[in-house]
């Protein structure tokens, strides 16, 4: 096997995987779903671009409901390290409204247990979706880290969809780390918020944010309040270069 920009990389999962044109798993979707099935799964992708509205299928979409599959999971112990030459696109182009409003090509949602991490992912553009990366596992309550490191993440809304390159709420003990990342979201006003997470409804809720070190091309960061938790949820935001303030809103944070 080609391990050539694998050699620095010493983790060790259960499992590992790669993905590329002459691998065993050549979609991205045939690799997350194996490392959503197998807990503790080293997904390293070849240099490509990996085109998930072609992955999923016309048909998927065409039949898409707000109960169908929201995208590639994320979670049960995956580290996913994309090479410097994988790109990934979803430029969904269609009518059908329930992608624009509940389809996200990345998601961690309720019932998406455990940690992951992801590293070097480049999104050229992402758009016909809701966010470009959906973090929000609701009142799940075990503990988990989600980690996001020095990836490029585009996202527009010109054929629908929200504003968040990654739209994220919190469970109920979950630390997020997003670090020497790049956003671009070019239908952002530079006072709306690009990455935004809320903490969970769950009244014990309790979780921390870390994002530092990150170049925001337009808009900020956004930290809001959810629910009934009296807990305090930590967010430090630091070292990040935004064209507008954060904006919180805060009672529980």
């Amino acid at each position: 096997r080609d391990n050539h920009y694998y050699n620095d990389f010493k983790y060790k999962n259960k499992n590992t995987i790669y993905v590329g044109s002459t691998r065993e798993y050549t979609t991205l979707k045939s690799a997350f779903e194996y490392a959503y099935s197998h807990k503790d799964t080293t997904i390293y992708v070849d240099a490509g671009n990996y085109d998930l509205v072609d992955e999923f299928g016309s048909t998927f979409f065409e039949n898409y409901t707000n109960s169908s599959d929201k995208g590639l999971h994320l979670g049960f112990g995956m580290h996913v390290i994309f090479s410097p030459g994988a790109t990934v696109e979803f430029e969904y182009t269609g009518d059908n409204a329930n992608v624009k409003s509940y389809f996200s090509p990345f998601n961690s949602l309720n019932g998406d247990k455990g940690d992951f991490i992801i590293e070097n992912l480049h999104i050229t553009t992402a758009s016909g979706c809701r966010y470009a990366i959906h973090d929000d596992r609701g009142n799940d309550t075990d503990y988990a880290t989600h980690t996001y490191k020095n990836c490029i993440l585009n996202h527009d809304n010109q054929n629908g969809g929200y504003l968040q390159v990654i739209g994220g709420g919190l469970s109920v003990n979950e630390t997020i780390i997003i670090e020497n990342c790049i956003f671009n979201q070019p239908d952002a006003l530079y006072t709306q918020y690009v990455v935004s997470y809320h903490n969970s409804e769950n009244s014990n809720a309790k979780n921390n944010v870390i994002i530092k070190d990150n170049y925001f091309i337009n808009g900020t960061i956004g930290c809001f309040w959810h629910g009934t938790s009296t807990k305090k949820t930590t967010f430090l935001v630091t070292g990040n270069s935004t064209t507008y303030q954060v904006r919180v809103q805060a009672n529980n944070l």
